[in-house]
């Protein structure tokens, strides 16, 4: 899976599993938060997980809808990233994605923009786009979150339980489970983490 932000050396990361369509406003905002706001509660020790839950039957056999046009496309797009350049790529095509949101509904970023912001060929990039494994991915993907009851996106878990609106969205939720993660560590929560000083 593409995993974003754990630091290595940190011992016992906070995982938080995001279910994500790359069309979905709400996907965008999230990302956003949790990187901006959420991430530094907790000093590089949170882990974050991708998987693919498009709101587009074309692609994913465990939703009726069709509701994001495009989000099988961008699917593919970051997963061809990340067939072809790993990881890094993967993450790189997903901000692409997020930052062209707009555009990319309407249609205005094509497969030959994603290689291109990534260095790579955009024949073979179509190729692995359109390729089998890089659907049946998508399809798993969509899978494991019917099992888990996501039906709509963004779908949140941290360890394991699902985290829904308002908590999700709530940096005061954040910074509770923030204590909670640093007393589970028996170490004192660092002073840079605190919800007050990065709200000065």
């Amino acid at each position: 899976d593409p995993v974003r932000w754990s630091n290595g050396a940190a011992s016992q990361p906070l995982e938080a599993v995001v279910f994500s369509d790359l069309e979905c406003p709400s996907c965008k905002r999230l990302a956003r938060f949790l990187e901006e706001d959420v991430r530094p509660l907790f000093d590089g020790r949170l882990r974050l997980v991708f998987k693919h839950y498009p709101l587009n039957r074309d692609c994913n056999p465990a939703t009726t809808t069709r509701i994001h046009k495009r989000a099988c496309d961008g699917a593919r797009m970051v997963e061809a990233a990340r067939v072809l350049g790993g990881t890094e790529a993967f993450w790189t095509a997903h901000d692409y994605l997020f930052t062209r949101q707009d555009l990319f509904k309407r249609g205005g970023v094509s497969p030959e923009d994603v290689a291109a912001s990534l260095g790579l060929d955009p024949n073979r990039f179509a190729e692995v786009m359109r390729s089998d494994a890089v659907l049946q991915r998508i399809s798993e993907d969509a899978s494991v979150g019917k099992s888990y009851g996501v039906r709509s996106t963004p779908a949140l878990f941290v360890s394991g339980r699902q985290v829904r609106v308002p908590a999700r969205d709530d940096i005061r939720f954040w910074d509770k489970l923030a204590d909670h993660y640093w007393r589970g560590l028996n170490e004192s929560r660092p002073p840079s983490t605190l919800l007050a000083k990065q709200e000065e």
